[in-house]
């Protein structure tokens, strides 16, 4: 879940998850961890005009989740930064950990859309 709101500095926001499920398989068998201590547990931050992401809270993880997946920096790998300058169709962009490519521009019913 994400509650967002317009700031001078950028867009503000909440996020948690309201159920959460993990597996993962391991020589010793399937890893299921009960994921009942993160839930409701907030991620804050700020997510910049430039469309970099700057975490203010996190949430605990707790060590039988943190063994399965790593979830403190979840909204860190979701909002990768963007590109620096709008992208003309075809161009592509490479971060830090992302590439972005623009694709070509469609029509829709209200209008162009910018891809």
């Amino acid at each position: 879940m994400i509650r967002a709101r317009d700031t001078l500095g950028g867009v503000a926001f909440d996020a948690w998850y309201d159920s959460l499920a993990l597996a993962r398989g391991s020589p010793a068998g399937e890893l299921r961890p009960d994921t009942d201590g993160l839930l409701g547990g907030r991620y804050r931050g700020l997510l910049g005009p430039d469309g970099g992401y700057t975490a203010q809270a996190r949430p605990f993880v707790p060590d039988e989740v943190a063994e399965v997946a790593d979830l403190g920096a979840a909204l860190d790998d979701l909002l990768p930064p963007l590109a620096p300058v709008a992208l003309a169709p075809g161009q592509t962009w490479r971060g830090p950990s992302t590439v972005i490519r623009r694709l070509a521009d469609t029509a829709g019913a209200g209008g162009p859309l910018r891809r």
